[in-house]
């Protein structure tokens, strides 16, 4: 096709497409305008109308409850750090009692240490002292 041929093609594609277009309005406005012919008509657009209704009062229903599943998630996030806080805590505090047991503990040096708190030994005897009560 020349450039000619192609301009005049797309020139009554361009008219029949309007045509198309105006034809369809104006079967929507006769279609909008006119009456009813039965009562099923009317029924079939009450039905729309409900299933419409019905179809937001769905979507405001499954918005609200993942608006509360996300509240209720960032709760239970909220509660687990707070348990993982406490458990740690009472970690170190576990911990802590261990350590002041075994400071407390009965151990060969605090026994021979006991037993020459009040009268004066030589290192050598406090030794001595020391592998006979680890035996």
């Amino acid at each position: 096709m020349t450039e000619r041929q192609k301009r005049k093609q797309r020139k009554s594609w361009r008219k029949n497409s309007q045509k198309y277009r105006q034809k369809k309005k104006m079967l929507a406005n006769i279609l909008s305008n006119s009456p009813p012919d039965s009562e099923n008509e009317i029924e079939i657009d009450n039905s729309l109308s409900r299933k419409r209704s019905g179809t937001k009062l769905f979507k405001k229903d499954k918005a609200q409850a993942y608006r509360t599943v996300k509240k209720q998630k960032d709760k239970i996030q909220k509660m687990q750090r707070i348990i993982d806080k406490l458990r740690k805590k009472v970690q170190r505090n576990r911990r802590r009692e261990e350590r002041v047991s075994q400071k407390n503990a009965d151990t060969p040096t605090r026994k021979v240490n006991e037993l020459t708190r009040e009268c004066s030994v030589t290192p050598e005897i406090r030794k001595r002292l020391l592998f006979g009560e680890v035996l």
